[in-house]
């Protein structure tokens, strides 16, 4: 995983597809991601299109699913976290993936950029 991408395109072009994917693939393979939209509806919104991809690929490796707002997060049996929130940087010492969709506003989230690998959209 590189240090930093960004996923140029036009719009409707996948951009954000490719995010939840990274996103879900890293989380499920035992990594710590963060992930963050613009706001809080678009975080809950890509959160239950991983909530869809992880059902749909890794059944058997989620161990719990929470649904609680502003602090939607995904756990993997392995250990594996993706979460939707600032507050994720209370439960991570390192992140591993942290994607950020629309970085023309990461600059409104605090601590957008105080991440390792990055992704940015």
């Amino acid at each position: 995983m590189p240090n930093s991408m960004v996923i140029i395109g036009t719009r409707q072009a996948g951009k954000t597809h490719i995010a939840v994917a990274m996103a879900v693939e890293t989380a499920a393979a035992g990594g710590q991601v963060l992930f963050q939209g613009t706001n809080q509806p678009a975080d809950h919104a890509r959160f239950l299109d991983c909530v869809d991809r992880a059902e749909y690929m890794f059944p058997d490796k989620i161990q719990r699913v929470y649904r609680t707002n502003y602090e939607e997060r995904i756990l993997f049996k392995n250990g594996g976290r993706l979460c939707f929130s600032d507050k994720a940087y209370d439960y991570f010492a390192e992140i591993d993936l942290h994607v950020i969709d629309d970085v023309a506003n990461a600059d409104a989230r605090p601590n957008a950029l105080r991440s390792i690998k990055t992704v940015t959209i």
